[in-house]
Order: C-alpha cells, then structure tokens, then sequence
C-alpha cells in the first residue's frame, strides 16, 4: 500500500490542503465515495473509493477501502457538483 500511495497517480492524497465529499452511495453492504481533493499546488484531483461492509470479525460492521481509482477533474476556478456513480 506505502508503494501505491507514493506512486505519481495516489501521492496527491497525502498533504492535500482540502477534500470535498460527494454523497456516499450504498447498496447492501457495498458503498462508492467520490471525493475531489485540492493538492498543495492548488489543482484538484478527484478519487472514487470503493468499499465493502465487514461481515464478522473484528472488523464487524465496519467500512473497508477495496480499491481507489483516480479520476481527473476539469481544472476551473469551480468545478459542478460530481456527478452520481
């Protein structure tokens, strides 16, 4: 995981200076959260998380990240709302 989120693609996740969350959408135990994050350099970069509800465990009823993929953002001074996934 340290390797991914050191990866040109993922490091803007870490020192962001802003996140803007869209509405989490479920369905059964699985859930998607797009998120925009505003870099230190000012641009904004839009990540989509996907995610599973455990099932027992010591982890039960928790959200788990299973995977995160990167989507661009038309760079504005403001963007529209992100869309529904």
């Amino acid at each position: 995981f340290i390797q991914i989120a050191r990866s040109p693609a993922y490091r803007p996740m870490l020192n962001h200076r802003a996140a803007e969350y869209d509405e989490l959408q479920t369905r059964g135990d699985a859930a998607v959260q797009p998120v925009i994050l505003t870099t230190e350099a000012g641009e904004q970069i839009g990540y989509t998380f996907f995610l599973s509800k455990q099932r027992g465990g010591p982890f039960d009823a928790c959200w788990m990240t299973d995977g995160v993929i990167r989507f661009n953002v038309p760079q504005q001074e403001t963007h529209p709302p992100l869309q529904t996934i």
